[in-house]
């Protein structure tokens, strides 16, 4: 009976060395597709966090103008003249009229963007407010900004109902222009009450 329990101990074996080492590379094959059909590692998994820190930025600002009574300004540079937007920095506007910055420049991810087209974020394409940054230091001085203004109510001015939002993207998605890809995010904000909405597929 011995030799029996003997025998079965024997006859089990571990995974050699070979077996191991094709189960790791098909995992790495299988990681490897899932990755680029997401868009690359630092490309998709960034758009939803770049957009929430936007969200939030927006609410903060909505939010400063009411408590502290004044209006609020956020503005979203263009990485060139006329290009799309790749940063933005919050506001207050002065007694005097006269933006004093209340934050340092937010950046958004290197693949993530603010397309400069009317039908994906006419906020920004429509807004009264442009202007050409004349300080601030060598990060935004002579980059070309829109922008938008919070009252001290909380409202947005000069804002509609119909162009009420923005959309952030991926730089290398493929699309037609005016048209969005298969993955953005896009945020809109109702004028009336200055309520942010994140919208995602």
């Amino acid at each position: 009976m011995g030799n029996l329990k003997v025998e079965h101990i024997q006859s089990r074996r571990a995974f050699s060395l070979v077996e191991l080492l094709v189960v790791l590379g098909i995992i790495g094959v299988l990681s490897t597709i899932a990755i680029i059909s997401f868009g690359g590692p630092s490309g998709s998994f960034q758009l939803t966090p770049a957009a929430n820190r936007l969200k939030g930025e927006i609410n903060l600002a909505r939010h400063q103008a009411m408590t502290m009574n004044s209006s609020y300004e956020i503005r979203f540079f263009q990485e060139t003249a006329g290009g799309d937007y790749v940063g933005y920095q919050v506001y207050r506007v002065d007694a005097d009229g006269n933006p004093v910055a209340e934050n340092k420049p937010e950046w958004l991810p290197q693949e993530v963007t603010i397309p400069a087209e009317r039908a994906l974020s006419p906020i920004l394409t429509e807004s009264v407010i442009r202007g050409t940054q004349s300080s601030g230091g060598p990060q935004i001085n002579g980059k070309s900004y829109s922008a938008f203004v919070f009252s001290s109510s909380g409202t947005l001015n000069d804002v509609t109902s119909v162009d009420n939002f923005l959309t952030l993207i991926l730089k290398n998605a493929p699309r037609s222009a005016g048209a969005l890809p298969d993955n953005y995010a896009a945020l809109s904000i109702v004028p009336a009450t200055g309520y942010v909405r994140l919208t995602q597929p």
